[in-house]
C-alpha cells in the first residue's frame, strides 16, 4: 500500500527518501506486469523463440525460422486507429460559457493537435499501438515557449516511446489513471549524457554500502548507466469558492489576498447598481472543498536534478493507454494481443523450422544408371546433382533398355503441414483477426456483405480502440483546462476548424468599454469525444454522395454545386467552390455568413435599356404569334369550304337517285318502259340508273331492247 500524500515533507532530504518509498510501493505493484509487456515488446520485435530452444538449434546448425503472422493482426487494429481518431467537441456547462469561445477551444485543440503530431508523430496511435502489443501505453502534455525570442506559450502533446517507461500509482483503477495520485516517467541515460545534462549532479544513487544488497538499489542503478525520473505527483490543498449572486459565475478566491476579494464584491455591487438589482449581502455564496496541486520535479536515486515546481494544471499531464486490464483478488494483469497470439506464433515457427529441417536433411534424388550406360561419363554423372546441366549424356545399354531414371523427391510429412495450418488457424482465433479483415480473398461478393464482414473484424478487437478514444477524452480535458492558463494573455492565435481551414483569431481582447473580448477564461467547458472516421474519410465519402446525386438529377445542380465542390480534394477546388457560393448566396439558395462578410443581395431596379430590348422581343413574338394564328384561321376556313363542298357535293347525288327511282317505277306503270330506258342512259347519272334498272329487269322479268340508233343504224 502506498504512503499517504498528505503527509508530504518539505525538505529535500526528507522528500527524496519518501520519493524511495513512493517508488518502491508502485514499482513493486507493477513488477510482473512491466516484466510480461517486455516480454510481448521483444515478442512482437522479432525474438519470437525460447532462448534455450534457439541457442540449442543455433548450437547445432539447425534452421530457426521466424514466419510472423501477429504484426499484420497488430496493424489492423492500430492503422483502425489512425483513420478513425476522435473529434473533440466543446461545449459549455454553466450560463456564463459561449458557443463561440467553445469554438474557439476546439479550434485550438486541433491547432494543438495538428502542431503536435507534425513535430512528434501521432502521439495518440503510439500510445494505442504500445497498449495493443503488450496492454500498456502513454501520451503526455507538456507547454513550450512558442519561439525563443517571446514569452508566450503553446501547448504540444508528444508522445512516451517507450512502454516501460511509465509508472502509476499502486492504488490508481480508472483506466485512464486520473485518479492516480502520482506517476513517474523513467529514462535510462548513460553516464557520458548524464554528466552533460547535470553535471554538477553525482551519478551514484544511494548513500552507503549496504543498499546495495536492496532490491530498489539494483532498479536504480547500472554499471554504465544511471535511472533519472520524472516525477508528478498530488500535494492535497483546500480551496475556497464564490458563486456570484449577479451573474452566477464561479470565481476561484483561494490564492487572491484580501484586497483582490474587496474588488470582486465591489465589482458585482457596481453592476447591480447599474441594473437596479438588490443584492444580498455578502453578495456570493462560498463554498470551502478538499482540492490538491499538481508538482513536477526531476530526480535520481539520491538527488534531486530538477527542483520541485508546480504544474500550472490541475491534473497529472500524463494519460494512460490501456490494453486489457483483468483483476483476480488485489492482483492485476495487464495484456495486450501479443500475449494471447504467442504460443500459435511460436508453433508455426517450431513447424516451419521442422518441414525445412526434414527436406534438408533428406537425401538428394539420386540417379538409377548402369555402369556400361555412364562408362567414360562418370564425371559428367557424378556433379549431376550439383550442378543444372542443359542435358546430361549416356551410353546405350541392351540389357537396360531406355535413359537412366531417378528417385522420387523427398515429401513433408503431411503432419507437419496439418500442425502448421492448425497454429495459423488459432492464431486466428486468439486474436480474432482473421485472413478476410487483412484483406484476403472470402467468399462475400455484394459491398454490404463485405461491409458486414469488416465491421465484425473491427468489433472484435473494438475494445482497444475504445481505451484510446477514452484516453483522448482525458486529454481533452486536460487541454480545456490548460487553455485559459497558458493562451492568458492578449495575442492572436491560429485555430482549425473541421476541414482544417485556418483562421487566425483575437483572443483575450480588451475593449474600450471594459469588457473582455473573446475571455478564454469566462465560463466553464467541458468535452465529449465523439468517434468515426476522420473528416478527409467523411469528406470523400460526402463528395461521392453529390456527385451520384448530380448524376441522378442534374436538375438540382444548382442546389448542389457549391458543396460538392467543397469536398473535393482537388487544386483550385477552394477557389471554385468560393465562386459558386457567391452564387449561391446571390441566388437565395443558400443563407450569407455575416462572420464572413457575406450578404444578400438587395434587389436593383430594371435597366432601361434593358427593358427596352425585352420590349422590342416581346412585340416581335406578339407579332409571330398573330401571323401564325392568322395562318391558321386561313387554313380552317379553306378546310370548311371544302368539307361544305363535299357536303352538298354528296346531298345532290342522294336527290338525283331518288328521282330516278320515282321515275321509273312510272314508267312502269304506264308501260312506256323501254322508251324511258333510253332516255334515262343518256342522262347525267347513267351508273344510278342502270344499277335501278338491272334491279326492276331482276323482279319484273322484262326484256329490254335496245334503242334503234338514228337513221336505221347506217
Amino acid at each position: 500500500m502506498a504512503e499517504d500524500t498528505s503527509a508530504i515533507p518539505e525538505g529535500e532530504e526528507e522528500f527524496l527518501v519518501c520519493a524511495r518509498g513512493w517508488y518502491k510501493d508502485d514499482y513493486d505493484a507493477d513488477r510482473d506486469n512491466i516484466r510480461n509487456a517486455g516480454d510481448d515488446i521483444r515478442f512482437y520485435a522479432g525474438d519470437q523463440w525460447m532462448n534455450e530452444d534457439r541457442v540449442e538449434r543455433e548450437a547445432q546448425n539447425r534452421p530457426v525460422i521466424t514466419e510472423d503472422h501477429l504484426a499484420p493482426a497488430v496493424r489492423q487494429i492500430t492503422n483502425d486507429m489512425r483513420m478513425n481518431k476522435p473529434a473533440i467537441k466543446v461545449r459549455g456547462v454553466d450560463s456564463v460559457a459561449d458557443p463561440k469561445i467553445a469554438k474557439i477551444y476546439e479550434g485550438l485543440i486541433r491547432n494543438i493537435e495538428q502542431q503536435s503530431f507534425a513535430a512528434t508523430g501521432n502521439a495518440y496511435v503510439k500510445g494505442g499501438e504500445n497498449a495493443t502489443i503488450c496492454g500498456r501505453g502513454a501520451f503526455r502534455i507538456i507547454t513550450e515557449y512558442a519561439n525563443e525570442n517571446g514569452f508566450d506559450q503553446d501547448i504540444k502533446i508528444i508522445p512516451i516511446r517507450g512502454a516501460l517507461s511509465v509508472v502509476w500509482d499502486s492504488d490508481a483503477q480508472s483506466p485512464t489513471r486520473d485518479d492516480a495520485r502520482r506517476c513517474w516517467i523513467l529514462r535510462w541515460m548513460s553516464k557520458e549524457a548524464f554528466n552533460a545534462a547535470y553535471p554538477d549532479k553525482p551519478t551514484t544513487s544511494w548513500e552507503g554500502p549496504s543498499n546495495a544488497n536492496q532490491q530498489w538499489y539494483r532498479d536504480w542503478n547500472r554499471s554504465d548507466e544511471v535511472l533519472v525520473a520524472e516525477l508528478f505527483y498530488k500535494k492535497p490543498k483546500k480551496r475556497t469558492l464564490w458563486r456570484m449572486a449577479m451573474d452566477q459565475r464561479i470565481v476561484d478566491v483561494t490564492d487572491k489576498d484580501d484586497e483582490e476579494q474587496m474588488e470582486l464584491v465591489r465589482a458585482q455591487a457596481a453592476e447591480a447598481v447599474e441594473e437596479g438589482m438588490q443584492l444580498p449581502d455578502p453578495p456570493y455564496e462560498a463554498r470551502d472543498i478538499d482540492s490538491f496541486e499538481v508538482y513536477r520535479c526531476v530526480m535520481n536515486g539520491g538527488s534531486m536534478l530538477e527542483p520541485r515546481r508546480r504544474w500550472i494544471g490541475r491534473y497529472i499531464p500524463v494519460i494512460n493507454v490501456l490494453g486489457e486490464e483483468l483483476f483476480l483478488d488485489e492482483s492485476r494483469t495487464m495484456r495486450g494481443l501479443v500475449r494471447v497470439g504467442k504460443d500459435s506464433q511460436r508453433m508455426i515457427n517450431y513447424h516451419n523450422s521442422a518441414a525445412v529441417e526434414h527436406v534438408s536433411l533428406s537425401p538428394k534424388q539420386p540417379y538409377l544408371v548402369t555402369q556400361q550406360q555412364i562408362a567414360g561419363l562418370e564425371t559428367q554423372w557424378q556433379i549431376a546433382n550439383r550442378q543444372n546441366a542443359t542435358y546430361l549424356t549416356y551410353k546405350h545399354d541392351p540389357n537396360a533398355p531406355g535413359p537412366p531414371s531417378r528417385l522420387p523427391a523427398p515429401q513433408i510429412p503431411a503432419a507437419l503441414l496439418t500442425l502448421k495450418q492448425e497454429a495459423v488457424q488459432g492464431l486466428h482465433a486468439t486474436t480474432n483477426v482473421y485472413p478476410s479483415s487483412t484483406g484476403a480473398d472470402a467468399n462475400e461478393i455484394s459491398g454490404v456483405a463485405i461491409h458486414k464482414r469488416d465491421v465484425q473484424g473491427d468489433v472484435a478487437n473494438f475494445h482497444y480502440v475504445d481505451n484510446l478514444n477514452h484516453s483522448i477524452a482525458y486529454c481533452g480535458k486536460q487541454l480545456v483546462d490548460l487553455i485559459p492558463k497558458v493562451y492568458d494573455g492578449q495575442r492572436i492565435v491560429r485555430i482549425l476548424g473541421e476541414d482544417d481551414a485556418e483562421e487566425m483569431v483575437e483572443i483575450n481582447i480588451l475593449g474600450e468599454n471594459g469588457q473582455i473580448k473573446n475571455d478564454l477564461g469566462r465560463g466553464q467547458y467541458d468535452i465529449v469525444a465523439l468517434p468515426g472516421p476522420s473528416y478527409s474519410t467523411k469528406r470523400a465519402e460526402a463528395a461521392q454522395f453529390f456527385e451520384k446525386m448530380l448524376q441522378l438529377k442534374p436538375e438540382d445542380a444548382a442546389l448542389a454545386m457549391d458543396l460538392w465542390i467543397k469536398n473535393l480534394d482537388l487544386p483550385g477546388a477552394d477557389e471554385l467552390y468560393e465562386r459558386y457560393r457567391k452564387r449561391a448566396v446571390a441566388m437565395g439558395i443558400a443563407e450569407p455568413d455575416e462572420e464572413k462578410g457575406e450578404q444578400q443581395p438587395e434587389p436593383q431596379g430594371p435597366d432601361p435599356e434593358e427593358m427596352i430590348a425585352r420590349a422590342e422581343m416581346m412585340k416581335a413574338e406578339a407579332d409571330l404569334i398573330n401571323a401564325q394564328t392568322k395562318a391558321a384561321q386561313n387554313q380552317t376556313s379553306a378546310l370548311k369550304n371544302a368539307a361544305d363542298a363535299r357536303k352538298s357535293f354528296a346531298e345532290s347525288e342522294g336527290q338525283n337517285i331518288e328521282n330516278a327511282d320515282q321515275m321509273l317505277e312510272l314508267l312502269m306503270k304506264t308501260g312506256a318502259l323501254e322508251s324511258a330506258v333510253g332516255q334515262l342512259l343518256a342522262q347525267a347519272l347513267p351508273g344510278a340508273i342502270e344499277s335501278a334498272l338491272g334491279r326492276v329487269v331482276e323482279t319484273q322479268n322484262i326484256s329490254v331492247i335496245p334503242p334503234i340508233p338514228p337513221n336505221g343504224g347506217v
